[in-house]
């Protein structure tokens, strides 16, 4: 599933197209017609949490989240078994594609500050974790949901949480407005300086280190249900959390007592 990184790292493979004259769009998922007016450049590409925001220099912008399957390449025929979506022509002849669903539709500024007045700071921009977790922090949800709530912190996904809980030693069943701000401060200390460097990494989502990886450990316990922490060798346990309890955490019952 795209997090923030991810979302990012598309808005990057967006933004060399700016400036460039568009000559079509045509949005194949649905029968719906966006109102944009052609020919249109990309001026600008701006990211807040999963959420990718294109403007266009005709004042119309377009919105995309990538949700679990959105994917976007620098061509019209890439290697993927995703359906494109939307295809984006150029008069110098390149193209862009955006493949898979998710969400993708023109929007105007109003609906602009509705999407982001509806989040909460974003992971990777924030100055401090003071800032970061300003409305994670009054919550009375458990952390471990809490991450994954846009509305107060943005571009944490599962497995960012996963993690973060795990190297800061914090039980994802605890609430979060019962987190010391040394715990946040651990969060950010780990999800920040991760999050930044995989903006600019593909494939797996690696979180221990590249040696790690070689023996096959990508994650501390993210997807590894039984097998044994790398710290005290306890096993793995896995719950189900938030509001529909769909959202699988991973944790060890030692390293992360309550």
């Amino acid at each position: 599933m795209p997090e923030g990184p991810q979302a990012r790292r598309m808005a990057n493979i967006i933004t060399k197209f700016c400036n460039k004259d568009i000559c079509q769009i045509s949005h194949l998922s649905n029968k719906t017609t966006w109102d944009i007016d052609i020919p249109a450049k990309i001026t600008s590409v701006c990211v807040h949490g999963k959420n990718i925001f294109i403007h266009l220099n005709n004042g119309k912008i377009i919105y995309n989240h990538m949700l679990m399957w959105g994917w976007w390449f620098p061509t019209l025929e890439p290697k993927t078994k995703k359906r494109l979506n939307t295809a984006f022509l150029f008069a110098d002849g390149t193209s862009l594609g955006y493949f898979g669903g998710g969400i993708i539709k023109p929007i105007d500024q109003k609906q602009l500050f509705e999407i982001k007045d509806k989040l909460g700071p974003d992971i990777i921009d924030s100055p401090n974790a003071e800032i970061a977790f300003k409305k994670l922090s009054k919550s009375n949800l458990a952390v471990g949901p809490g991450l994954l709530e846009q509305s107060l912190i943005a571009g944490v996904g599962n497995i960012y949480k996963n993690e973060a809980l795990f190297v800061a030693k914090i039980n994802p069943t605890q609430i979060a407005n019962t987190l010391t701000s040394n715990q946040y401060q651990k969060l950010f200390n780990f999800l920040q300086p991760q999050m930044k460097a995989d903006i600019y990494r593909s494939g797996k989502i690696n979180t221990i280190s590249k040696q790690a990886a070689k023996n096959g450990h990508y994650n501390f316990v993210y997807k590894r249900l039984g097998q044994n922490c790398l710290f005290c060798n306890s096993k793995i346990q896995r719950i189900y959390q938030g509001s529909s309890k769909q959202r699988s955490t991973y944790f060890c019952p030692l390293c992360q007592r309550l």
